[in-house]
């Protein structure tokens, strides 16, 4: 079984400060330095890290446009999938945590026999970001409406 290097074992990074080199920079730089720690065979630490922008009201409005089954609750989205039975909801959270897992975002699920309520946030943030939005639509594809 391979080995997984995963964010689990870091302790939450402050908030980064924006540099005047942009994004793009910011995200370089955090790759490096991170890159240049395992790579000298030391347990990564931030020092720096990029968190995604929290959306605003009128960017989460335009982003529901793109998943327009999913709900808005403050700080999160959410939306409520209902199969046949206990089995059909398993087999699509055991789906859903294969993307999840892929993409490094995971949502909160709550299994009710055979109903399935997801809601995503970035909760390091504290609201929502792209990859809620962008998990959402790639989920919406595991479902026929």
């Amino acid at each position: 079984m391979a080995t997984r290097k995963s964010a689990l074992f870091y302790t939450r990074p402050p908030k980064p400060t924006r540099s005047i080199f942009g994004q793009a920079h910011e995200q370089f730089m955090a790759q490096f330095a991170f890159e240049m720690q395992v790579t000298a065979g030391k347990r990564p630490t931030f020092t720096t890290i990029l968190m995604p922008e929290l959306l605003n009201s009128q960017a989460i409005s335009d982003s529901l446009k793109r998943v327009p089954e999913w709900d808005h609750d403050k700080k999160h989205i959410e939306r409520t999938f209902e199969f046949d039975d206990f089995s059909e909801a398993i087999d699509f959270v055991n789906s859903v945590a294969e993307i999840a897992e892929e993409d490094d975002h995971h949502p909160d699920i709550d299994v009710r026999f055979n109903k399935v309520r997801l809601a995503l946030s970035t909760h390091a943030d504290g609201g929502l970001t792209e990859h809620d939005f962008r998990l959402a639509g790639k989920i919406d594809t595991l479902v026929e409406d």
